[in-house]
């Protein structure tokens, strides 16, 4: 039975926005678990109890009945405090979508946030790096792409190859073209090619987090020819700058 909703609740557009990052986080720790169980919590109630006890300032164990009991709530909200979603999902309302669309845009940073928010997702999924660049998640496709596909079908009815999705992350990747000033190729974003990456960037999230991309049981070859990329996020000077620390609750009231 549905309860009714409460003012505080998200919006299903709010929820679109987290959902990826809180999803990819929720994969992460299943695949670090003993037992794999990845449990049979709503997520998205455990987001509307926090909104809840923030607008109205309860204690904990006054949360109403009808929402995820507070030791469930405390607990989460403290794992995503530790393992920083929360400053992700800060940064989405913050840097992304505003800096490409504000009244004063800055297309070179929301390129950055664009490139940020698949680096995010896509690093505890398919690299090893504390830190992955997008160049370390090509490598990984390009060297290991065999090892994955997509759920979606090719036209020979076989699991299709994420050779698709290796191509929009390098049209991601090569079009960052300020990344390094003053290199040959360098040149401004425009407000164009920022509004792109972001749409690119939000569907790469939405592939790269919904399990639309899965490991296969048998690794097949990998066709795609392989290219050199560089070794470490600490090359990359677009990531030199860390987040703000700031708090879950109002992170997500923000949206």
């Amino acid at each position: 039975m549905e309860r009714m909703p409460y003012s505080t609740d998200l919006s299903d557009g709010q929820w679109a926005l987290i959902e990826p990052l809180v999803t990819a986080w929720k994969q992460q720790r299943v695949s670090r678990s003993a037992t794999g169980d990845p449990g049979s919590c709503d997520l998205r109630e455990v987001v509307n109890a926090l909104l809840h006890q923030n607008r109205t300032g309860c204690q904990w164990r006054l949360l109403p009945h009808d929402l995820p009991t507070w030791s469930v709530v405390f607990y989460y909200f403290t794992l995503w405090q530790q393992d920083g979603l929360d400053q992700r999902i800060q940064e989405i309302p913050r840097c992304q979508v505003t800096k490409v669309y504000a009244l004063h845009p800055d297309p070179s940073g929301a390129y950055v946030e664009a490139v940020r928010a698949v680096e995010d997702v896509a690093n505890p999924l398919y690299a090893s790096s504390p830190r992955a660049t997008l160049g370390e998640v090509i490598r990984e496709f390009e060297h290991r792409g065999g090892n994955y596909s997509m759920v979606i079908l090719d036209n020979n009815a076989a699991p299709a190859t994420t050779v698709t999705v290796l191509s929009l992350v390098k049209l991601l990747w090569h079009g960052h073209r300020d990344r390094h000033p003053g290199g040959q190729t360098s040149a401004p974003i425009t407000q164009e090619a920022a509004q792109a990456a972001v749409h690119i960037a939000a569907l790469l999230v939405q592939l790269l987090s919904t399990s639309a991309v899965v490991k296969n049981p048998w690794p097949r070859r990998q066709a795609t020819p392989s290219t050199p990329w560089p070794a470490t996020a600490q090359q990359d000077p677009a990531r030199t700058v860390p987040p703000e620390e700031p708090a879950l609750r109002s992170g997500i009231a923000a949206l």
